[in-house]
């Protein structure tokens, strides 16, 4: 079990890893600024409602600010401005629901909303950006919550 432990710690330590490059890639990157159009105002809607409702595939403990701040590369200051009583970075994701699957529909629907935003960015260079961001996102967060829940076939 010493084998075990040291699994654990090794597999614990790159998820924080990959935490600190998640946090310090948003201060690298040009962060998008000004008017919300109304796509990314709907997408970041059901962000909001499949976060708190824990339909994700995101790792426990992800701060809600910092998680949307990553997928729409803007400052924290840009979220809080338009969702002023939202308290986003006192909400931390839990996964729920995780016998039951998320419902295909809410899958469905957030597939259509990140597509209907992405369409939506008149700039190429940052939509292109942007899809290139949010796939490497989406990819790191579901392999941080494999190793959280100890998804064995990680170790195959």
């Amino acid at each position: 079990s010493r084998d075990e432990n040291e699994s654990k710690n090794s597999l614990e330590q790159e998820v924080e890893s990959s935490k600190l490059f998640l946090s310090q890639m948003k201060s690298q990157k040009n962060s998008r600024t000004g008017r919300w159009s109304s796509e990314e105002v709907a997408f970041v809607d059901n962000l909001v409602f499949s976060f708190d409702q824990g339909y994700l595939p995101l790792p426990h403990g992800v701060k809600l600010n910092e998680f949307l701040g990553d997928m729409l590369l803007c400052k924290s200051s840009r979220l809080t401005k338009k969702m002023r009583n939202a308290k986003l970075s006192t909400r931390s994701y839990t996964l729920q629901n995780i016998l039951n699957g998320t419902p295909n529909e809410v899958c469905l629907s957030l597939s259509a909303l990140q597509e209907n935003f992405l369409q939506s960015i008149s700039s190429e260079p940052m939509h292109l950006e942007i899809r290139f961001n949010m796939t490497k996102l989406w990819r790191t967060h579901f392999s941080n919550l494999c190793i959280q829940v100890g998804y064995e076939l990680l170790n195959a």
